[in-house]
């Protein structure tokens, strides 16, 4: 289960640790760097909302070679 928020856990942790718009004074630089981080951001996001989806979908989309690896009860 752990090897599955590495790729999430990456993405998020990185775009807080690498761009610190927040901490920025000229208005030029503060918005580059914020554009950068919602690009960070966004693989973390996508990544979680598709494991959430293939989690809670099961066998029932019939997209996937194997069955699931985990069932959610929602």
């Amino acid at each position: 289960m752990s090897e599955l928020c590495f790729l999430p856990g990456f993405a998020i942790a990185a775009a807080f640790l690498i761009h610190h718009f927040w901490t920025d004074e000229d208005p030029e630089l503060k918005m580059n760097e914020r554009t950068q981080f919602s690009k960070d951001l966004a693989p973390g996001g996508a990544a979680v909302t598709l494991f959430v989806f293939f989690a809670t979908s099961g066998d029932a989309i019939g997209l996937q070679i194997t069955g699931p690896l985990f069932q959610l009860s929602l």
